[in-house]
């Protein structure tokens, strides 16, 4: 099978991710490259119609922030850089990487991102799979952490016609090496470990108490305090 259309030289170095624009042109789609820099395509010319300025750090993903008017786009240095529709040139925000990094230390890349609902789902390079929010724009809570790698994310579709409909709203499926992962965006690794514990603390054997030989004592201030309920 030959491609039916080509665009030759439309960046200096690899194509890192694309992202179509329905919403804003139909005919649109973004470009992140490995120069460092972003471009808008339009499908019907052969030359991009616009390509922003040297982000001096190289953007691998790209995703709706919550409305079609904005986007968000991670880089190598583990910074989501924030863009505005039309305004291709630069981006107006960002999100530092999630974790403080120490002097030399250098954060994981965001290898990628998808939108679920009004939010975004990035993975590290670290294999941390993480929300991203936005008002206050800031990386929020983990939910969970692929051994290899995130290398991949896209979001489960709801409807009745999906195999997993079961699970509900808010899933997506990460590729980590040979492995895909289901992760529910409604949890976070903190309420699993929680669920965790609590399910092996139900394991345990419990040890059978002595009966005492005494009689029953006095309930006193204890029934005092739960005379009311």
């Amino acid at each position: 099978m030959k491609s039916v259309q080509t665009y030759p030289d439309v960046h200096t170095d690899h194509i890192t991710s694309f992202l179509p624009l329905p919403n804003i042109n139909p005919h649109h789609v973004l470009c992140t490259s490995g120069d460092c820099t972003i471009s808008v395509l339009d499908l019907r010319k052969i030359a991009a119609v616009a390509t922003s300025e040297d982000q001096e750090d190289e953007p691998l993903c790209s995703a709706f922030a919550g409305n079609s008017s904005r986007l968000c786009i991670g880089t190598q240095s583990g910074f989501v850089t924030l863009w505005k529709s039309g305004e291709w040139m630069d981006h107006v925000d960002r999100i530092a990487p999630a974790d403080r990094i120490r002097k030399g230390d250098e954060a994981p890349s965001v290898d990628c991102m998808v939108q679920v609902g009004d939010g975004v789902i990035v993975g590290a390079g670290d294999g941390s799979i993480r929300k991203l929010g936005f008002r206050p724009n800031q990386y929020g809570d983990v939910i969970g952490k692929c051994e290899e790698g995130a290398t991949c994310l896209a979001s489960i579709p709801d409807g009745e016609d999906w195999f997993l409909e079961p699970f509900g709203e808010g899933w997506v499926v990460s590729a980590s090496g040979s492995k895909l992962e289901f992760w529910n965006t409604n949890e976070s690794q903190e309420d699993a470990n929680e669920e965790e514990e609590e399910s092996s603390e139900d394991e345990k054997p419990r040890k059978k108490k002595k009966k005492s030989k005494k009689g029953p004592k006095s309930s006193g201030a204890s029934s005092a305090f739960f005379a009311d309920l």
